[in-house]
């Protein structure tokens, strides 16, 4: 289930910190939505899920 104060950040927070967000990807199995400007444009999820 999503959880939205976690699964979803800014792809600039990603960029910084790629590494930690997949390693919370692949254990939470949740996708993590990105923003730009404060609105949603990419969707990450782990291949398995």
């Amino acid at each position: 289930m999503l959880d939205i104060t976690k699964d979803i950040d800014s792809l600039t927070n990603f960029k910084r910190n790629t590494n930690q967000y997949l390693q919370r990807i692949k254990k939470s199995g949740n996708p993590l939505i990105l923003t730009v400007n404060g609105k949603a444009e990419v969707v990450v999820q782990d291949a398995e899920s």
